[in-house]
Formats: C-alpha cells, sequence, structure tokens
C-alpha cells in the first residue's frame, strides 16, 4: 500500500516538473524582442549628419511598431521626416504603411513614427532592420538616443513585449587645421 502510494505521488511529481517545464519551453519560445538604437562609435564633428539604426531581435510574426525617438536637442537633432521605414517589415510579401507626428502630445520632444503592415502572408520572424534616421549634430556634448511610446504588436495586433538598448553619441567641435609654414634653410656656398 505504502509503495503504491510512493508511486502515485512520484508519477503526480513527474506530471508537475514535465508541465512546468514545457510551459518554461513555451514562454521562453515567444520571449522578449530586442530593439537596439545602434549609432556611429566615433566622435561626430558639429554640422555633420550620421545615420541612426533602429533594429529588432527575436521579433514573431511582426506586424506593426511604432517609437518616439528621443534625444537631447541642445546636442543632436532630427525630424520625422528624416526617419525612413526598412525593408523587415515588408520582407515577407505584405503590404506596409507609415504615420509620422512631429511629437507626442503632452510627452517628451520627438518624433514620432509608426509602421504598420497587412495582407494575407505572415509577418516576418527573427531579426531586422526596423528604421533608419538620419540626425544632425548641433553642439558639442554627449547625446543619448533612446526609445520612447513603443508598441509592437504581431499580425493579429496582439502586443509584444520588448525591450530596449539605447545607445549614446558623442559630438565635438570640428578640427581646425592651420597651415604649418616650415622654414627654409638655403645654404649659399
Amino acid at each position: 500500500m505504502r509503495k503504491a502510494r510512493y508511486a502515485g505521488i512520484g508519477a503526480l511529481v513527474l506530471v508537475l516538473i514535465l508541465a512546468l517545464s514545457t510551459a518554461a519551453g513555451i514562454a521562453k519560445s515567444e520571449g522578449t524582442a530586442t530593439l537596439r538604437v545602434i549609432a556611429p562609435t566615433n566622435a561626430i564633428q558639429v554640422g555633420e549628419s550620421f545615420p541612426v539604426q533602429i533594429t529588432g531581435e527575436g521579433l514573431t510574426n511582426l506586424g506593426a511598431f511604432e517609437f518616439q525617438f528621443l534625444f537631447d536637442p541642445s546636442v543632436v537633432n532630427t525630424s520625422v521626416w528624416n526617419i525612413q521605414l526598412s525593408d523587415f517589415l515588408g520582407s515577407t510579401g505584405r503590404q506596409t504603411g507609415v504615420l509620422r507626428l512631429s511629437s507626442a502630445a503632452g510627452g517628451n520632444p520627438g518624433p514620432m513614427f509608426g509602421a504598420y503592415s497587412y495582407g494575407s502572408p505572415l509577418g516576418p520572424t527573427g531579426a531586422g532592420n526596423l528604421a533608419s534616421i538620419v540626425v544632425t549634430a548641433e553642439a558639442p556634448g554627449v547625446s543619448q538616443l533612446d526609445l520612447g511610446a513603443v508598441q509592437i504588436t504581431d499580425v493579429d495586433g496582439n502586443i509584444l513585449s520588448y525591450e530596449i538598448v539605447p545607445s549614446a553619441v558623442l559630438v565635438a567641435n570640428p578640427v581646425e587645421t592651420r597651415p604649418l609654414y616650415l622654414p627654409l634653410l638655403l645654404a649659399s656656398r
């Protein structure tokens, strides 16, 4: 009798362990997407424009996304018209469109950009470039480059979880070059 009870408890524990490991495997496979802000690592001179990429990793059946591009306006600047949709969202054959706002109502200053897709194929899965931004260096300093007001959905409109990896850019004054005059030594013989 005692052996049967221990066997029953052992079987129950085994079933619970199997169920929990399966549930953990499902949660891990759906996972959390990672959005990265990728900026140049070298110093940018005042007055120069430079590209910033917004990439996504761990995306599943991507249907739409939106974000606000956050930066220090005393160091760098851009506008919503300098943000372009990259090819990843439409890479499975879905049609795409974009939405643009110069800034969020009542929020931080910074352009808002969104893109959506429609059609019968599934959305892209995996990693890819979501958007490209042209930014101009305005004054010396360091500007954090980040995303706010982010939403990511699959093709059915289900919200996907995400994490953001921000970046920063260093802006320096242009290096002045001066002509260097060397004395000419003339030897008379």
